[in-house]
């Protein structure tokens, strides 16, 4: 598949999304990565024909809305939320979290790099049907994810080394030419 046709790790992880979004009939597929400050970016987004992309509005954010999905991410748990309104009561910030951008059913799974938790990859409004099938994938997906974002961090920093001057941070002669 073209998930791993490409050796660009930003392209398999777009290219993933899609195959996830278009397989399992859903709105949204997409990354979330947590920092060290505990808060989380929407680094990867997928969306289906018609569906507004959020990535943009889902930066740094905090990650204290979603407390309760990190304790089960971290115990290797997939989220899943059926409908919106189950949850209102047992976890009222997750249920505005998801309230706030319109997401009525949901599913996540974590992304871990050893033990700790650096992200998550999830769907919104996937088809009923496919949520059973979707949450097995999710449970697994994540350590591939986690491989393709430290390569992709890797020939960041590679490439920070290889323009600019370590000492001073300026551009060195190879960004010159």
């Amino acid at each position: 598949h073209k998930v791993f046709s490409t050796t660009n790790p930003e392209n398999a992880l777009d290219n993933m999304l899609s195959y996830i979004g278009t397989t399992f009939l859903c709105a949204r597929a997409y990354i979330f990565e947590i920092d060290e400050s505990h808060h989380m970016c929407n680094t990867y987004e997928w969306c289906a024909p018609g569906v507004v992309s959020q990535k943009d509005l889902l930066q740094h954010a905090s990650c204290d809305s979603i407390s309760s999905w990190l304790r089960e991410f971290e115990n290797n748990e997939v989220v899943v939320i059926r409908d919106r309104e189950e949850i209102a009561h047992k976890y009222p910030s997750a249920y505005v979290f998801l309230k706030s951008l319109h997401i009525s059913s949901f599913a996540a799974g974590p992304i871990l790099n050893g033990e700790q938790v650096i992200g998550f990859l999830a769907v919104d409004e996937p088809n009923d049907q496919m949520l059973n099938l979707i949450t097995p994938l999710l449970s697994v997906i994540g350590y591939s994810v986690a491989s393709l974002l430290r390569r992709r961090d890797l020939i960041r920093r590679l490439h920070d080394l290889s323009y600019r001057d370590q000492l001073t941070d300026a551009l060195n002669p190879n960004a010159l030419a």
